[in-house]
């Protein structure tokens, strides 16, 4: 099992488009790909701008599969008139340790 933690920081327009139309469009998409476990908005977590997601995959393989899957650039992107920064936030967790790694930010600007 790998886990994948994320943190995308949204204006609150950004954050209902996220609710109403990114995260369904996004974990349809995801369902489909080889090794794919689960796509979860951890709410719990949200913190004003911040919204908290896992993504859990078989392996790190599938995961990274994923990521180089055609939709995966766009649909991040697609966030980006959305943000309240110019980052996003991934820390990863292989099943064999016991705590997350740490946060590594993912600038949005090029």
């Amino acid at each position: 099992m790998y886990l994948v933690y994320v943190k995308h920081y949204l204006t609150p327009t950004g954050i209902k488009y996220f609710h109403h139309s990114w995260f369904p469009k996004v974990k349809a998409t995801m369902r489909e790909q080889k090794g794919y476990q689960a796509f979860v908005h951890d709410s719990a977590k949200d913190d004003e701008d911040c919204i908290n997601l896992i993504v859990q995959f078989d392996d790190k393989n599938s995961f990274l599969n994923w990521c180089r899957h055609k939709a995966h650039d766009g649909l991040i992107k697609d966030l980006d008139c959305y943000r309240s920064r110019v980052y996003f936030e991934a820390a990863t967790q292989e099943e064999t340790e016991l705590l997350p790694g740490p946060w590594e930010k993912y600038s949005i600007v090029d």
